[in-house]
């Protein structure tokens, strides 16, 4: 079974790129975001929390990449926003901190963000843990729909 969930996953995430939603509000970290990530994903840019908000809730991306330092905004809070409201608690969030001494971090977590990176990032990096971002979203939804198949299937 899990062999069958391993090809079908493969053939699915490969179908249609991932929307990823980048909240951030400095634009050479935006560049810097985009040059990385728009080559295999479909990529929204909300630069300050209201305007992130509002997208993250309309457009349903697979993720969510939110700069740790929005002028004016507590980072944190936000992250909670998302995740207690109906239409984003589901969405994923990775956080780019400025530095490994934010204290913030046990707090980020306590409001269940998935991801968490310190400047200065490597492209690698970053493509490596949105990747698995996405795809721990999308395995239960793919297993669900191979469960239901079956069912029908025996039917």
């Amino acid at each position: 079974m899990w062999w069958r969930i391993n090809k079908i996953f493969s053939r699915n995430m490969n179908a249609v790129k991932s929307k990823i939603l980048i909240v951030e509000d400095n634009i050479p970290n935006q560049i810097f975001l985009r040059k990385i990530l728009e080559r295999d994903f479909n990529l929204l840019v909300g630069e300050d929390k209201n305007a992130g908000f509002q997208m993250a809730s309309e457009a349903k991306p697979d993720l969510v990449i939110l700069s740790c330092r929005l002028s004016g905004e507590k980072t944190v809070e936000y992250c909670g926003q998302l995740k207690n409201e109906t239409k984003t608690k589901n969405i994923p969030i990775l956080v780019i901190a400025e530095n490994e001494g934010d204290s913030n971090v046990a707090e980020y977590y306590l409001q269940h963000i998935d991801g968490y990176l310190v400047k200065p990032i490597l492209g690698r990096d970053l493509l490596k843990q949105v990747k698995f971002l996405i795809k721990e979203k999308k395995i239960p939804e793919i297993v669900g729909g191979i469960i239901s198949k079956t069912k029908r299937d025996k039917e």
